[in-house]
């Protein structure tokens, strides 16, 4: 893993298959104090056809003072908009970027690192190898500056980690690509002029096929909210309302345009409804003569709302009544 010695703590690795990649130091020749202290730089073992990711993580004691922002460049070429998801771990922040997003035909489009394959040998023409982006040719004309700058870049991956202290929303008129895919013809001269001894021509980086990239909706509803649309059932259900039909409420039309005959079936119907959903009440009586406890049983249970004297019976005199007539 590359870390720097003025940053203890902050990792960065590149891997494939979860792996990180056997690494190897690199001495920097004429690289001043302050640079040596602020970049490390790394050989890897890269495995050509392989995807592969970028991994930055965050232990102590580094901590960033603000948001840090990558800026990745392979082969040369500035990656645009690298995606990236989370990696932390041991409770640290970290980060994995694996994807560059583009612009393809109008259509954003992303496509995942990946090292290109390596073909060892002398080509004199143009490779028909799609995945080989780089021809060598024989040709005794001077290096040129932007021959000498091409040979530099080819087989580096530079991360640069930026602190980000305000954002600020811009438009630019030309959106930079994701690495090209033109095929570079490289003079082999320009291959033995390589800026520092060691430097050599390595596995190139390149990206695999354009890939859409997915799309997902999330809404946050509440547990309440679910039930009510029905998409979390309820316990007990509740049984939805009947629709009301026609037949079940009275029409309300205008008397004076209709006939004998409709107003009578409208007076049947409004009728019928009102038999529907008028309330009964139904109310019992209860009797005295029904409520005659025995003797000996408790009577806390009757209770006696009202006491009336028993009507007299009128009697007819008998044998030994004695009669007394008043005239007037």
């Amino acid at each position: 893993m590359a870390i720097t010695a003025g940053l203890p703590g902050l990792q960065v690795t590149v891997n494939v298959n979860g792996e990180a990649l056997t690494e190897y130091d690199y001495v920097v020749e004429n690289a001043s104090q302050d640079a040596a202290q602020q970049s490390a730089a790394k050989y890897i073992e890269a495995p050509a056809g392989a995807e592969f990711e970028i991994c930055t993580l965050y232990k102590p004691p580094y901590t960033p003072m603000s948001f840090v922002y990558p800026g990745i460049i392979m082969d040369g070429n500035y990656v645009h908009a690298p995606y990236e998801k989370w990696g932390g771990k041991e409770d640290c922040e970290g980060y994995v970027y694996h994807k560059a997003r583009s612009f393809d035909e109008g259509m954003l489009v992303t496509r995942n690192f990946r090292f290109s394959t390596l073909q060892i040998g002398k080509l004199s023409t143009r490779s028909s190898n799609p995945c080989s982006r780089l021809t060598i040719t024989e040709d005794s004309s001077p290096v040129t500056a932007d021959q000498r700058r091409d040979v530099s870049c080819l087989g580096q991956i530079n991360i640069y980690l930026y602190y980000v202290e305000g954002l600020e929303e811009t438009i630019p008129e030309n959106i930079p690509q994701a690495v090209s895919e033109e095929a570079r013809v490289v003079n082999q001269m320009a291959m033995k002029q390589a800026i520092a001894r060691g430097d050599t021509i390595s596995c190139q980086t390149g990206y695999t096929s354009n890939q859409l990239p997915p799309s997902s909706i999330t809404t946050d509803t509440s547990k309440a909210a679910l039930k009510s649309l029905g998409i979390i059932a309820r316990t007990p259900s509740p049984t939805p309302p009947p629709s009301p039909s026609p037949t079940q409420e009275p029409d309300h039309r205008d008397l004076n345009t209709m006939s004998e005959q409709e107003m009578r079936a409208e007076l049947r119907q409004f009728r019928e409804h009102r038999q529907r959903t008028a309330v009964r009440v139904k109310r019992e009586r209860e009797r005295e003569e029904s409520v005659n406890p025995s003797k000996g049983e408790e009577e806390e249970d009757v209770e006696f709302v009202e006491e009336r004297a028993a009507k007299r019976v009128r009697q007819v005199p008998g044998e030994d009544d004695e009669i007394v007539v008043l005239d007037d």
